[in-house]
């Protein structure tokens, strides 16, 4: 049975004027993604380019068995994660030290912990931005007070654990997401989703957006050959959708209608039917040359062959939402029963 949701690929465009102060939050804890504002495209270019050439395996090793300065990590038997709720100053020396040492349920948690506290400090920011903005006008519009007060809350919430935690250890955050997803394979959709770095001053990192240029893509290829299908539906969004009013998750897009429609094919074969998906596959499909097009067969089916078949409706439901929710949160990073 095929699932047409075509609010999942479309119905972002609303979010747009939060985004750019609360994106972060919506990432981190929605099941969809908001787009980020437009004064976050600044570095969109330049992400968008480049990635074909990426092969973080040669530096890596082939089994992407290497920590955040590239030392090999050894397979160790771990104790439990620390409570949640602890707060962060108390454990991220622990943490710190497992996930050098190869833990990867400690750097998904450290990594985790401290997006959960840029997230407070930006609502903070912003609930403070818009109470000065507020006092400067002549009317209280309610929406407004809505907004604030639920910034604030976010803020207090994700915030009561993050005292202590400095703006360079914040800025941290990525490395440990990388960390994370190097030593955990299926922890790399979250961290091409989204990568804990300034879209707004592109140049501040600049040097980090380039690993994150040469993990992303790859990362997500390897899973959609293995028949992971959130990442075929984020390819099909990579290479399909370019729309300039939204920008969902991932925050790049590479132009390719030869690997827009094997993608969007294999979304077909899932029961993940997306109408705005199928229409624009149709036309990117009829500017194929012949060649390309029996080329596309080949590979539609060879990738085909990988699949388990249609997914249920929950299932695709599932998968649907998974490719738009973008970071681990700290009780994503081990079961329950360790918690």
């Amino acid at each position: 049975m095929k699932v047409t949701r075509n609010n999942v690929w479309l119905g972002l465009s609303g979010l747009i004027a939060l985004a750019g102060a609360l994106g972060a939050w919506h990432w981190l804890n929605g099941p969809e993604s908001a787009p980020p504002a437009a004064g976050e495209r600044a570095g969109q270019a330049w992400v968008d380019a480049g990635f074909a050439d990426a092969d973080p395996a040669s530096e890596l090793g082939r089994d992407g068995s290497a920590d955040a300065e590239g030392v090999v990590a050894q397979p160790e038997s771990w104790p439990p994660l620390p409570p949640l709720e602890t707060p962060l100053a108390d454990i991220i020396d622990e943490l710190s030290e497992r996930a050098r040492s190869g833990d990867a349920d400690a750097a998904c948690r450290l990594a985790a912990e401290l997006l959960r506290c840029s997230v407070a400090k930006r609502s903070a920011g912003f609930a403070e931005d818009m109470e000065h903005q507020l006092a400067r006008q002549n009317s209280t519009p309610d929406a407004m007070l809505q907004t604030i007060a639920r910034a604030q809350s976010d803020a207090e919430r994700y915030g009561s654990t993050c005292e202590g935690i400095d703006e360079a250890t914040l800025a941290s955050t990525f490395d440990w997401q990388r960390q994370s997803a190097v030593l955990s394979p299926e922890r790399r959709l979250a961290f091409a989703l989204y990568p804990a770095l300034n879209r707004r001053d592109f140049l501040s990192d600049y040097e980090r957006w380039g690993e994150y240029r040469r993990l992303a893509l790859p990362w997500l290829e390897a899973a959609a050959r293995d028949g992971d299908p959130a990442a075929i539906v984020v390819l099909a969004r990579i290479y399909g959708d370019h729309r300039q009013s939204a920008f969902p998750a991932p925050p790049f897009r590479i132009r390719d209608d030869e690997k827009f429609v094997l993608h969007a094919e294999l979304m077909d074969r899932l029961g993940l039917a997306i109408d705005a998906v199928q229409t624009s596959a149709a036309s990117a499909r009829a500017r194929l040359s012949a060649q390309a097009q029996t080329r596309l067969a080949a590979q539609i089916e060879d990738m085909a062959s990988r699949l388990s078949g249609p997914l249920e409706p929950d299932a695709a439901e599932r998968v649907l939402q998974s490719s738009l929710r973008a970071a681990n949160r700290p009780e994503d990073c081990a079961p329950p029963e360790v918690q």
